[in-house]
């Protein structure tokens, strides 16, 4: 596949990045999203990769917080780790 990373500063929809401390696979690429404009990233303390799966409640908390953030206009630009 072609390399979009230069694309992602043209996308303006807000975006959720919901991965796991211990995630070998996404967190090695993760920089490659730091040019999202309206985007928010969770990092789900002691996870690997499937973060819905192996805390399922914080994983839900933080997507509806997200929505109600974006519904609210409110700044998405956090990076935390839960």
């Amino acid at each position: 596949r072609p390399d979009l990373t230069e694309a992602i500063k043209d996308l303006h929809v807000p975006t959720l990045v919901i991965v796991g401390t211990l995630d070998e696979m996404i967190l090695p690429g993760l920089r490659r999203l730091d040019g999202l404009p309206r985007a928010r990233t969770v990092r789900l303390d002691g996870c690997f990769h499937g973060t819905s799966s192996q805390r399922p409640r914080d994983w839900n908390d933080q997507v509806l917080r997200f929505l109600r953030d974006v519904d609210a206009g409110a700044p998405l630009g956090e990076d935390e780790i839960v």
